[in-house]
């Protein structure tokens, strides 16, 4: 099916299905700009640990040098274990703060989706023809012109920081080194924010861009959306012979109860009721099949052929017919009319 066929939007099962095979939308650039902030941010929060960690480790080591007179292996793997055990201290903070914000950002845009679909390996994907497409894609010259706009601007601002701070570099010839570290984390956090603000702006834009090309690429024809019906509502052909399936079942049902009856009333063929009464076991008769026209002309029919007794009376045969279900009793309404002609069928039964 052409792509220019595909004008309907995507149902709310095509929607789960795409979901379940992992296929949803989500903007990496979203992911970068919030990383770039708060891993920046927590690293100017950490930054007073980080310096005394760094000089105590100093401190330690110029100590530790003048108390040395001869190198051995086990002053080396304590050095060694400090060592690491500093860089560990130094690196795992800022690691579990990053690691976290990819994974929240991730879930956030996925809805904590998790699927192995897109893991699975495709041989489509070694397809040269579908590669050299996707280069010429659409959503590949988008990339193209965002890394070309990002580098830009980050040259631009580097630039402009530079130039607004090298007039000052030679001041910091006489700063304590506390205070160089200020100074140059300031003009790099200066940057960063700067950086960070475009990156967001541009990571909202594209969020916009990767909503509308994904809601491009999940529409469906109009040839779909029937199809998905048929399967989740039945092929109405189908649940049209199955209903007349059951009705011919319920009817044959029906159709074997009727010798059972006590009488029939009809009128005189449009309308037929065949009802029984069980004193030991119901209140009033109970209705054990009625019908109109055809069904009606079917049970007139079983019952004369099983000497069932038939009585016209078209105002009651209707009004059963319409208030009354099979084997339902009569309505209280209904007990004069219906009595009558039992009464009747009792006198004809004894004159017999």
């Amino acid at each position: 099916m052409a792509d220019e066929d595909k004008t309907e939007e995507a149902t709310p099962r095509k929607r789960q299905d795409e979901r379940k095979k992992g296929n949803i939308f989500q903007s990496k650039d979203i992911t970068t700009a919030i990383f770039i902030f708060v891993s920046f941010f927590a690293l100017n929060l950490l930054f007073p640990y980080m310096y005394d960690l760094v000089s105590e480790t100093m401190v330690y080591f110029f100590r530790l040098s003048e108390s040395l007179h001869d190198f051995e292996m086990t002053e080396a793997r304590t050095i060694l274990s400090h060592l690491l055990r500093v860089l560990l201290m130094l690196s795992l903070p800022m690691l579990l703060i990053c690691m976290m914000t990819n994974v929240v950002i991730t879930m956030f845009q996925t809805k904590m989706l998790f699927s192995l679909e897109s893991l699975k390996f495709k041989f489509s994907k070694l397809n040269p023809l579908q590669g050299i497409k996707r280069m010429f894609s659409m959503r590949t010259q988008v990339e193209l012109l965002k890394s070309m706009l990002k580098i830009t601007i980050i040259g631009v601002l580097i630039y402009g920081t530079v130039m607004d701070t090298i007039h000052q570099l030679p001041d910091t010839f006489n700063l304590a080194i506390i205070d160089v570290c200020h100074f140059t984390g300031s003009a790099v956090l200066g940057l960063v924010w700067k950086i960070g603000i475009v990156f967001f702006a541009i990571a909202i834009l594209d969020l916009l861009y990767q909503r509308w090309d994904y809601e491009k690429k999940i529409k469906m024809s109009k040839h779909e959306v029937k199809q998905e019906y048929k399967q989740m509502e039945g092929d109405p052909l189908i649940k049209s012979k199955r209903r007349e399936m059951q009705q011919k079942m319920a009817m044959g049902r029906m159709m074997q109860q009727v010798p059972d009856a006590d009488v029939v009333i009809r009128n005189p063929t449009h309308f037929a009721v065949a009802l029984k009464y069980q004193e030991e076991s119901n209140s009033a008769p109970v209705v054990l099949a009625k019908g109109q026209d055809y069904i009606a002309f079917k049970i007139i029919e079983v019952a004369e052929n099983a000497s069932v007794p038939t009585v016209e009376n078209p105002p009651l045969a209707r009004g059963i017919y319409h208030t009354v279900d099979i084997g339902q009793e009569i309505l209280p309404e209904q007990y004069q009319a219906v009595a009558e002609v039992f009464a009747w069928i009792y006198r004809l039964n004894k004159r017999n």
